[in-house]
């Protein structure tokens, strides 16, 4: 960790002009609010854990996210919340990037960088794709700079990482929390939404009534009952 902290400084210096910190624009207000997609009242919430350089985590984005959005966010059974854990300092600067433009531009953003992923992290000069790509979203390079030069911006990302590890939540990317469920990896989305209708039971109460019987659910007793009832008055009308 503290290693990734100084190659990001070490290149925060490096990207800026001579001079340039002298009047540059301020960071958005909003550059460090949490991101969220969906309703503050889902069911459940899903929080994501990913890395801008990760292929599993634009598998997952370009692939899973786009129908878990239309079945589960969008009807308002699921809320998402993106985390980052940056792996490097090439995604670290990626995710700064995302949190310079508008906050509802946010995750649109966030998809172009994953779907765009090869193209800007193994091109020759990787800092300047990033800043064609934020051009091209209207984020002009002095405004990337002013965020890549903010103390209270960059440790805002880093700190994001830095709990994750001390909760001992996060040991590769993607990593979720779906519900109190943690999984590691970028599901398909049918095993994804297994995952899902798990912890919906779960905050529903049926996975915690049926663990508190033992694996019996509450009903079974109701019938077990019945049961027994009529075998004891059948036993009685025998032995009259």
């Amino acid at each position: 960790m503290l290693r990734l902290t100084a190659m990001i400084s070490g290149v925060a210096l490096g990207l800026l002009f001579s001079g340039a910190a002298l009047g540059q624009p301020a960071i958005p207000a909003n550059a460090m609010t949490e991101r969220v997609l969906g309703s503050p009242d889902a069911e459940i919430t899903i929080v994501e854990y990913a890395s801008l350089t990760c292929p599993h985590c634009a598998a997952f984005h370009v692939e899973t996210l786009p129908r878990i959005k239309s079945e589960f966010i969008e009807t308002g059974i699921v809320r998402f919340v993106y985390r980052d854990f940056p792996l490097d300092q090439l995604a670290f600067f990626a995710s700064i990037l995302a949190r310079c433009g508008p906050e509802d531009q946010y995750f649109d953003l966030l998809n172009t960088l994953f779907t765009r992923q090869e193209e800007w992290a193994l091109a020759e000069d990787p800092i300047a794709a990033l800043i064609a790509i934020g051009e091209g979203a209207g984020i002009p390079q002095e405004n990337f700079e002013a965020c890549t030069a903010d103390e209270t911006l960059t440790g805002y990302v880093l700190k994001m990482r830095s709990d994750a590890e001390q909760a001992g939540l996060v040991e590769s990317t993607p990593t979720f929390v779906v519900g109190d469920i943690l999984v590691s990896g970028a599901l398909p989305f049918d095993e994804f939404t297994e995952v899902i209708d798990q912890a919906l039971d779960r905050a529903s109460g049926i996975f915690d009534d049926d663990q508190k019987s033992g694996g019996i659910p509450p009903w079974a007793y109701g019938v077990g009952f019945i049961l027994l009832a009529g075998a004891f008055l059948l036993f009685r009308r025998r032995r009259t």
